[in-house]
């Protein structure tokens, strides 16, 4: 099913998870007629997601969110969560290098940790890891609605339109990856 239009005078997406693949989200909103730092963006994100592949973090599901996919002109990074099992992250940290051990933690790490500043430095990316379908069902609420508080932000007033109103609740990218890499 295509990535529907983007609603609220066409800027945000439709309320819900909207499955997709990589190739769909690029082709949507890093295409050929995108700005260039959309496409900046976008390339940091999937070195980041290479960068994971390579670390044995194989997500199975992944969710891509915030500003990146609205109509904004020039997001500054592609916001996402992906689920990645314990058993996972387990086999991964199995005979690394200090170094690479060091980055597997960085990307598991929570939110609002120093790590997280250092992979959106070197990526462009905020990834945030759920470590149970649970845990990522409740970062896709956080995403559409706001989490339990039920609020999402408001608008940029230097990077969004004056237009923009903040929706009740907005549309994420739902990305099944399970066999993928």
């Amino acid at each position: 099913m295509p990535i529907p239009e983007l609603t609220n005078n066409s800027y945000y997406l439709p309320p819900g998870e909207h499955q997709c693949t990589l190739q769909e989200a690029e082709e949507r909103f890093a295409g050929p007629n995108s700005s260039k730092q959309r496409k900046e963006v976008w390339g940091k994100f999937c070195r980041c997601l290479d960068r994971m592949l390579e670390l044995g973090l194989q997500p199975e599901v992944l969710l891509i969110n915030g500003s990146f996919v609205t109509g904004r002109e020039s997001p500054g990074d592609v916001d996402g969560a992906c689920l990645i099992s314990p058993e996972t992250l387990g086999k991964a940290l199995q005979d690394k290098d200090p170094s690479d051990t060091r980055a597997i933690l960085a990307f598991a790490a929570t939110a609002n940790s120093p790590t997280q500043s250092i992979i959106r430095d070197l990526f462009g990316a905020h990834i945030m890891v759920a470590n149970s379908p649970d845990v990522l069902e409740d970062l896709s609420e956080l995403f559409r609605v706001g989490g339990h508080f039920r609020q999402l932000k408001e608008p940029d007033p230097i990077r969004d339109p004056d237009w923009v109103t903040k929706p009740q609740e907005k549309g994420i990218l739902k990305v099944d990856l399970k066999g993928v890499g």
